[in-house]
């Protein structure tokens, strides 16, 4: 049986077939079908004589040849922001220190931090110490803001005024390795900071 030997289609199908041929796919969808193309090897090009100009409608010929620049700016801007990004805050220093326990009590250690790198704008700063750590806080009062941390880790954040203020303190009782985290970031810079304290007792 060939077409020929069908009976017609009804009038209406017809007018239906018509008109969805006369639909064009969205420009959206243009776009994506071409962006997910595999490029081709060397040997499978060819070259302009090979193949006759053929104009493209709707402008997709355009968009066949700005497409891969677009992907390559993409890709250069995303490698470099992915860079800044992952970095994170400049290390300024890592310091270790060794702290000698008393036979009681707490052994108190000043840690001045770099904020001078902020000039004189105010650093905010986020203090991460491990369990048994005694913290006091840097203040322009004469009120004592002292920490004392019971959990495994604990984080306190406070602002910071270069040059004014007294030095964070910090007291550990018992012998030990503490490792303590500080970050402080203004407008001016973002900075990290660590500290090692192996306390002992003689």
């Amino acid at each position: 049986m060939n077409s020929k030997d069908l009976p017609p289609l009804p009038e209406k199908l017809e007018e239906e077939i018509r008109a969805l041929r006369q639909v064009k796919p969205p420009q959206s969808l243009v776009e994506r079908a071409f962006a997910s193309l595999p490029e081709r090897s060397a040997s499978e090009r060819r070259t302009s004589k090979d193949i006759p100009d053929k104009p493209r409608p709707d402008g997709s010929s355009a968009f066949v040849r700005i497409a891969p620049a677009m992907a390559l700016a993409a890709a250069l801007a995303y490698g470099i922001y992915g860079h800044v990004r992952s970095e994170g805050p400049e290390v300024v220093r890592i310091e270790e220190r060794a702290v000698a326990l008393p036979e009681a009590g707490h052994a108190w250690t000043e840690l001045h931090l770099q904020t001078q790198h902020h000039d004189d704008q105010p650093a905010l700063v986020s203090l991460e110490v491990p369990t048994h750590v005694r913290v006091v806080l840097p203040s322009e009062s004469d009120t004592k803001l002292e920490r004392q941390c019971v959990e495994d880790r604990c984080v306190h954040k406070f602002t910071h005024h270069n040059g004014r203020g007294v030095p964070l303190r910090v007291a550990v009782a018992h012998p030990g390795r503490y490792e303590i985290h500080v970050r402080h970031e203004s407008k001016k810079a973002a900075l990290r900071e660590q500290f090692v304290l192996t306390a002992s007792r003689d």
